[in-house]
């Protein structure tokens, strides 16, 4: 079969073959492999056009969905699969962009961990990073990479936001200690840390309590 017309729109297009079928496929399409009117078309080019027009569609929907916010490598992945596109069109289009670095996980890793440790510690953010497809083999350079020391100074802001709401209900000191590790614990922040920095805090309110 031959090409019979081809109506160009602004993103994508018809191509018109002369046995009366057409396909809608995205215009960058017709450059890439150098489509014409009264092109043959047998049936290893016809399939060559809709692996091209899927890669065009998933790469659009990549960058639609990295425009919205940062995602990992299997965010983005799992994001697309939702779309019912092929799996290796797909991963070419993610080596692609790992390629290019638009996606990276490393960097994803370190700009959200420094993003959650103004609410939680690193415990958790280690669970939430392994749940983003993060691999745990790097979390230790992330780990790294994050001021330690930014980790510690939410946690005193955290530990002493929530001390002052606690002192409003409740004035036994083990109590209150009691309920702001357990808290503080639950947000994630390491056992020792916690419980240091609640020593800490809660000795210039001693004398009030």
């Amino acid at each position: 079969m031959k090409i019979s017309s081809i109506r160009v729109k602004k993103i994508y297009c018809d191509i018109y073959f002369d046995n009366n079928e057409f396909i809608n496929i995205h215009k960058d399409v017709i450059i890439n492999l150098n489509l014409f009117v009264d092109k043959p078309i047998d049936s290893v080019e016809l399939e060559k056009i809709k692996k091209e027009d899927e890669y065009l569609r998933i790469k659009n929907s990549a960058f639609r969905i990295l425009t919205r916010r940062a995602n990992s490598e299997a965010e983005l992945v799992k994001k697309l699969k939702r779309k019912e596109y092929s799996l290796p069109a797909i991963n070419r289009v993610v080596s692609e962009l790992r390629n290019k670095g638009y996606i990276n996980d490393f960097d994803f890793a370190v700009r959200y961990s420094e993003m959650r440790l103004k609410k939680y510690g690193w415990n958790r953010i280690k669970n939430e990073l392994f749940r983003k497809g993060i691999s745990k083999e790097i979390l230790p350079k992330i780990e790294s990479a994050i001021n330690i020391k930014t980790e510690e100074d939410y946690l005193i802001e955290i530990a002493s936001k929530k001390l002052n709401s606690i002192i409003k209900k409740e004035n036994d000191l083990y109590r209150i200690k009691q309920k702001l590790f357990g808290f503080l614990v639950r947000k994630g922040f390491d056992f020792e840390d916690s419980k240091n920095v609640i020593d800490r805090i809660t000795k210039e309110y001693h004398d009030k309590l």
